[in-house]
């Protein structure tokens, strides 16, 4: 009987996968180790008080995300991670580190994903649905690998077209 090699057995999607994370970003693995509730802040439409996400070191993280591209890149770069965090969402689970990036992305960019005006249909359906069955959707999309893209380019769009820093407010 032939042996297979690890590599030849590994699903392409989980290697690729596993090489995509290999990068370094401490500071994030970091904080989606930390056991916590995000409450309603998986929604920037309503507080983050009570949520973990209204933790300074979570505070300072979106602010130096908020100001470093390279760092909201790399908070990008894990929408399609699979891979379990301690942070409890809605539904009485635990958010897999792609749900958790997209909030954190969400807290940045100040929309959430739902809020997607793309062209990708399996994102605008998603979106259409009730709040419960966006939460499991949400990690269904980031599975989808056009889907993620498209998510990740919505915030990509987001973040650059925000206001600069500093910038004084027009009334």
């Amino acid at each position: 009987m032939k042996r297979e090699s690890f590599v030849t057995v590994l699903p392409a999607a989980v290697f690729f996968s596993i090489a995509l994370f290999a990068a370094e970003f401490p500071e994030w693995d970091r904080l989606a180790a930390q056991k916590g509730c995000l409450i309603s802040a998986s929604d920037v439409d309503f507080t983050v008080e009570g949520s973990l996400f209204a933790k300074k070191d979570w505070q300072l993280f979106f602010a130096s995300a908020g100001k470093d591209e390279g760092k909201f890149r790399a908070l990008l770069d894990r929408f399609p991670s699979p891979r379990p965090t301690a942070v409890h969402i809605c539904n009485f689970r635990n958010a897999a580190e792609g749900e958790l990036a997209v909030f954190a992305a969400q807290q940045i960019a100040k929309r959430n994903w739902y809020a997607y005006d793309g062209d990708n249909d399996k994102i605008r359906r998603a979106a259409r649905t009730n709040a419960a069955s966006k939460a499991l959707l949400l990690k269904d999309l980031l599975s989808d690998k056009a889907a993620c893209a498209q998510l990740r380019g919505y915030f990509m769009k987001l973040y650059k077209s925000r206001k600069p820093s500093g910038a004084a407010e027009k009334f």
